[in-house]
C-alpha cells in the first residue's frame, strides 16, 4: 500500500483535535495539545494532533476500489462543514440555517463515527451471542475482544457501523428530536476552558432544584427533559434543552432565535465534569492548568 495513501485515520478528526491545540500562532504548538489520559494513571502528556495516539489505522477502510472512501467522505463532507460551523459562531450572531444545517450533521456523525460507538456494537454483539441472540460467528473466548487481527465480532461491528453512515432515517430522526428542543451557544469567561474528551457530547436530565447524575450518557437523548451538550472549541459549547413551559409547539431549530449566552460558573463546572466522567481514555485542553485543577480534583476525591 503507497504510503501517501491515508493508512492512519482520526475518528475524532484533526480539525476538531486542532481547535485545543495550545498556540495556534507558534510554530512549534501549532499541532501540540495537553492530554490527561485516563488509561494511564491521569498523566498529562504534551500530543500531536497527528500522533498515533489520536489515530487508528484503517479504521474506516473497507475493501473494494475505493478502500478510502469512508475516510475521503468524512475529510470532503462532514469536517468542512464544522469549519464552516466555527467560522459563523465566531461572530456570535444568530446562525444562518445553512449553518444549523451543518451543525445537526456534524454533532449526528460525530457520534455515529466514534469509536466508542464501535465499541458498544461489538459489546452488543458479543451479549447476543452470549444469549443465544444472533448466531456464532467464530466466537472462542472473551478476551478474542482485543485480540489481533481482527476477529468475526470486530469485523461485524465495523460493517454495522459503515453502514449506519448512509442511513438518512438515523439523521432524520436525530435531526426530528434534537431540532424540537431549545438551542444555545454558551460561551466561556475569561480563564475558562471548556474540555473535552475522544467522544465529545453529553446528555443529561436538569431541573430546577437538582441534575440528576444517573441520568448522565455520553449520548444524545431526545427524551423530552433531557439537556445535550456539545463542546465546539475550549470557548464555545453548544447547548440543546428543554423548552421553557409555554413556549409556542412549532418553535423548532430553524425557527427559533440561537443566543450566545455567557457561561455562568456553576454550569461551566458541570460540563466539565460530565465531559471528565464520559470520558474513558483521554482529556483534551489547550491550558494545562485546567487539566491539572482536574487530576488534583479527582485525586482527592479518590481518597475519600
Amino acid at each position: 500500500m503507497a504510503s501517501n495513501q491515508p493508512i492512519k485515520q482520526h475518528d475524532l478528526p484533526a480539525t476538531y483535535l486542532r481547535r485545543f491545540v495550545i498556540d495556534s500562532s507558534d510554530k512549534e504548538l501549532q499541532s501540540i495539545l495537553w492530554c490527561l489520559r485516563k488509561d494511564r494513571n491521569f498523566n498529562i502528556e504534551k500530543k500531536s494532533i497527528n500522533s498515533s495516539y489520536f489515530t487508528t489505522e484503517n479504521f474506516y477502510t473497507i475493501d473494494g476500489e475505493d478502500p478510502f472512501a469512508i475516510e475521503y467522505f468524512f475529510r470532503d463532507n462532514i469536517e468542512p462543514r464544522y469549519e464552516e460551523v466555527m467560522r459563523e459562531v465566531k461572530n456570535e450572531r444568530n446562525l444562518s440555517i445553512k449553518c444549523r444545517q451543518n451543525l445537526m450533521i456534524w454533532l449526528h456523525y460525530s457520534k455515529i463515527r466514534n469509536k466508542n460507538q464501535r465499541d458498544k456494537l461489538k459489546e452488543n454483539i458479543y451479549v447476543s451471542q452470549m444469549l443465544n441472540l444472533v448466531p456464532k460467528i467464530g466466537l472462542k473466548k472473551s478476551n478474542e475482544l482485543s485480540s489481533k487481527p481482527p476477529t468475526a465480532i470486530e469485523l461485524l461491528a465495523k460493517e454495522l457501523q459503515i453502514k449506519s453512515f448512509a442511513e438518512k432515517n438515523l439523521l432524520n430522526i436525530f435531526d426530528k428530536g434534537l431540532g424540537a428542543k431549545h438551542w444555545s451557544i454558551l460561551k466561556a469567561k475569561q480563564g475558562q476552558y471548556f474540555i473535552s474528551n475522544e467522544n465529545p457530547g453529553f446528555s443529561i436530565e436538569i431541573n430546577s432544584s437538582a441534575v440528576d447524575f444517573y441520568s448522565l450518557s455520553e449520548s444524545f437523548s431526545t427524551s423530552v427533559n433531557a439537556s445535550n451538550f456539545f463542546i465546539l472549541s475550549p470557548q464555545y459549547c453548544v447547548q440543546i434543552r428543554p423548552h421553557l413551559q409555554g413556549s409556542p409547539i412549532t418553535i423548532n431549530l430553524g425557527n427559533q432565535t440561537i443566543e450566545f449566552e455567557e457561561c455562568y460558573q456553576a454550569l461551566y463546572d458541570l460540563i466539565n465534569f460530565c465531559t471528565f466522567q464520559i470520558a474513558k481514555k483521554y482529556l483534551i485542553s489547550n491550558n494545562l492548568s485546567i487539566l491539572e485543577n482536574v487530576k488534583i480534583f479527582f485525586d482527592n476525591e479518590k481518597k475519600r
